[in-house]
């Protein structure tokens, strides 16, 4: 055959089979199955045993994840204007409580004489009020600031990495709304204390010139920009333990990393294939451990990984180069989980005083893991994990 009619021939089959599939649609339903709505009105279940049912499976799976991306891209940064307006707000309503608050008591202390018990004892109740809302307002600040640094934090990870990230930012935001605000400070002519606006002009009040004693010196460690605060912490358990009989605190496990090798993309579109999650535990006396718990998305993975040995060693480098060492004491050959269709393998190490100082104060950078079949380096997501819970366990 002429090569330009067999090229023209083959054109033609290609925008057949195009045009065949034009006007279907491909969902899945409650049930996890894959529907085919065809162009004539009709419905089939797709068969993924099928060459080409499994390439339209695969197709829809791909458009999904990308429109779950780029609706997360959307939602964080709607979740970063609304923070970053949050957080304007709450520091403009701190500025003018701690002024009511300032005001009052200067009021307390310079007209003490003058006021009636009655007098005195609302605007100490006043005074109280504002304090106790100047101490909410500034832990709310400092929760917005920690929302916004972790918001952006997450836009500079890879796409199929967000969706794992912003659950675990979701979740610890959701725990936000628990904290009970104080009552709000009502500036009503009932109150001895008015605004400046309202005061009557029954005296004239001769402000004193600052002195450097009237202020106070910057100190970088109460920024929050050069030290942002700490999330709050989620403890697990904090109680007696019943085989040592001594104190024990364990927070809960969060996510240290999470991965799925580029070539194993397209079979994983919609969650990860490996996954670590860590936490440390402290029993009085000294004793700290870290728990590592790593879940992969194979029913292999016990002859892949070939599971963990009592005495391999797991390494730890920070983000300022330093290495070090800590040594896993229990032997696990992996567990199939068939609801999450996931194997499950636990990592305990000791960790001694000289390493606790140092996971107190360093970021992580990598992770190095000695399986049965040998070693692999993983890249941290959670840099600050380990220094925040060992805050909390103090």
């Amino acid at each position: 055959m002429h090569k330009f009619l067999f090229l023209t021939f083959i054109t033609i089959i290609q925008i057949t089979a195009s045009s065949a599939v034009i006007g279907q649609q491909v969902e899945q339903n409650t049930t996890g199955e894959w529907i085919l709505h065809q162009k004539d009105g009709t419905n089939r279940k797709l068969d993924p045993n099928s060459k080409s049912d499994l390439e339209l499976i695969i197709n829809q799976s791909k458009t999904n994840n990308e429109q779950s991306i780029l609706e997360l891209s959307d939602q964080i940064a709607l979740d970063l204007r609304e923070t970053e307006n949050k957080l304007q707000n709450i520091a403009s309503n701190l500025e003018n409580t701690r002024i009511q608050k300032n005001l009052l008591e200067q009021s307390i202390k310079t007209e003490k004489s003058e006021m009636n018990p009655q007098e005195l004892a609302s605007n100490k109740t006043s005074l109280k009020t504002l304090k106790e809302q100047e101490k909410y307002l500034k832990l709310q600040k400092d929760i917005a600031t920690g929302e916004l640094q972790i918001l952006k934090q997450i836009t500079q990870l890879e796409a199929t990495k967000q969706v794992e990230a912003y659950k675990d930012f979701s979740k610890n935001k959701a725990k936000q709304k628990n904290i009970t605000p104080p009552p709000t400070f009502s500036n009503n002519p009932s109150n001895s204390f008015q605004s400046p606006q309202n005061q009557a002009p029954t005296k004239t009040i001769t402000k004193k010139k600052k002195s450097a004693a009237d202020f106070t010196k910057y100190n970088p460690d109460k920024d929050v920009m050069v030290n942002p605060p700490s999330l709050p912490c989620d403890i697990e358990f904090d109680g007696i333990d019943e085989f040592t009989n001594k104190k024990r605190k364990d927070h809960i496990y969060q996510t240290l990393f999470f991965l799925t090798p580029q070539p194993m993309l397209k079979n994983y579109p919609n969650k990860d294939y490996m996954s670590c999650k860590a936490s440390l535990s402290a029993i009085s006396g000294g004793t700290v451990f870290l728990n590592l718990a790593f879940s992969i998305a194979s029913k292999d993975a016990g002859r892949l990984f070939g599971g963990f040995e009592k005495g391999t060693i797991i390494n730890l480098k920070f983000l300022d180069g330093d290495n070090i060492a800590i040594i896993n004491n229990r032997t696990d050959p992996g567990v199939f989980d068939t609801s999450t269709q996931t194997t499950q393998f636990r990592a305990q190490c000791n960790l001694g005083a000289g390493i606790q100082d140092k996971i107190s104060k360093k970021s992580l950078d990598k992770i190095r893991v000695t399986w049965q079949t040998g070693y692999e380096d993983y890249e941290v997501f959670d840099v600050d994990l380990l220094v925040r819970q060992y805050k909390c366990l103090l």
